[in-house]
């Protein structure tokens, strides 16, 4: 999985928060400060063939009036990808994103 998160605006690049990890490395539980990702919860199909994983993520931002910009890939073992997510959060309190 690779998550790479920046404030929109911010001339240094210097990223909030950064993740290139395999999935096999991601754990399991909400870091207890800072910015982090965990699995919440895996189920498996009724066929017993695959299963579904659901992942979330926390960024702490500097201020809660920076806009952020977020890009989310899984990425395997030959460092090919699929789909990207993107997500952009406006500044401003937020709720979190259920998906």
């Amino acid at each position: 999985m690779s998550i790479w998160c920046i404030t929109k605006g911010d001339t240094s690049n210097k990223p909030l928060f950064v993740i290139n990890n395999p999935l096999c490395k991601i754990g399991s539980t909400q870091p207890t400060s800072g910015s982090g990702v965990w699995i919440t919860n895996t189920t498996a199909n009724p066929n017993n063939t695959n299963a579904t994983t659901s992942y979330k993520c926390l960024v702490q931002r500097d201020s809660v009036n920076d806009a952020i910009s977020i890009s989310v890939r899984i990425v395997d073992p030959l460092n090919r990808s699929g789909n990207t997510l993107s997500i952009d959060i406006p500044s401003g309190p937020v709720q979190p994103i259920e998906t």
